[in-house]
């Protein structure tokens, strides 16, 4: 039926058009065209990729990090905004701090700093770092004992509460 009307519908208007106008005699009304469908296209289902999961393992120390850290890649841990605290006891040239000593701990540029004594006492320590942005599990701190680089480091533990004894030398 649409294909009849297809056909029929530009034959009327032709007609109605050339009816009243007329058509000189010994030339025939030229042919209607035929609309030719165009095809419609259908739509081919297409395989999506789904990400798949890779489990990395727990970071663990096994060499001291350098001061320099190298921007989060895709393989570390995901990154939280728990706090990590960090408490122990302070040497610099292998003798405990007297009050007033700064502690600083840096993590990915931002740092933290305290003063001795602590709560837990003479010559040591205690912070609670607050992230500013998130950092990933396993990111390098590094410690400072009155702007003297101490040995020790520690890696970013979200939520973590350990202990981590520091010393440091003055070179003298």
């Amino acid at each position: 039926m649409r294909k009849l009307a297809i056909f029929i519908i530009p034959l009327l208007i032709l007609a109605l058009i050339a009816g009243p106008t007329g058509c000189s005699e010994g030339e025939p009304p030229a042919p209607a065209p035929t609309p030719t469908p165009s095809p419609t296209a259908t739509p081919v289902p297409t395989a999506t990729p789904v990400p798949t999961s890779t489990a990395t393992p727990e970071a663990t120390a096994t060499s001291a990090p350098t001061a320099t850290e190298a921007p989060p890649t895709a393989t570390q841990q995901p990154v939280t905004s728990l706090p990590f605290r960090i408490h122990g006891p302070v040497k610099l040239n292998g003798v405990g701090v007297p009050d007033g000593t700064i502690v600083t701990a840096t993590v990915m540029g931002d740092e933290f700093e305290t003063t001795t004594p602590s709560e837990y006492g003479a010559s040591t320590y205690w912070l609670k770092m607050t992230p500013m942005h998130e950092y990933p599990a396993g990111t390098a701190i590094n410690f400072t004992i009155d702007g003297y680089t101490a040995d020790q480091l520690s890696a970013w533990e979200p939520g973590g509460n350990i202990v981590l004894n520091l010393t440091a030398s003055t070179g003298a």
